[in-house]
């Protein structure tokens, strides 16, 4: 029992800043297209501060993940040549990303059940995390053909 209020201590107080995600390091969405990410996943603004750095971070890790489909197009052309270390590297990048999102939906669980998110929210950034998950999951298994000859 200890230990398990201990991990959702832990959980609590680390949430708000893992809910901070890859924007925490990088330049804020602009205004424009976070606003248009938010009217997509929430609905009309405005929007609390956790759900704004949500809304940050979903962007980020979208961002991320459309971007490693188009490096996947790229580097996996249907019937050229491929570079197998290219593709091994897109592999490991998809996988990362994977990881990141499941500790990210982790920490914005911790959120919720501390009361700074709501249902509704929760369950609309659930949704995109899903979505990215999928697509993830899509490029993941694109990329492995090359590896089942």
């Amino acid at each position: 029992m200890k230990k398990l209020l201990s991990l959702a201590l832990l959980l609590c107080c680390l949430a708000p800043a893992a809910l901070a995600g890859p924007a925490a390091t990088a330049e804020p969405a602009p205004a424009e297209r976070l606003e248009e990410y938010g009217l997509l996943l929430l609905g009309e603004g405005p929007y609390t501060e956790v759900e704004t750095a949500t809304l940050q971070a979903l962007l980020g890790y979208a961002d991320q993940a459309e971007n490693l489909q188009l490096e996947t197009d790229l580097a996996a052309p249907g019937g050229g040549n491929v570079d197998l270390s290219a593709i091994r590297k897109l592999e490991t990048r998809v996988e990362s990303l994977e990881d990141e999102l499941d500790t990210y939906e982790d920490a914005l669980k911790a959120t919720l059940r501390a009361g700074d998110l709501s249902r509704e929210a929760y369950r609309a950034f659930d949704e995109e995390l899903e979505r990215l998950d999928d697509l993830l999951d899509d490029l993941e298994d694109f990329l492995e053909i090359y590896w089942d000859d």
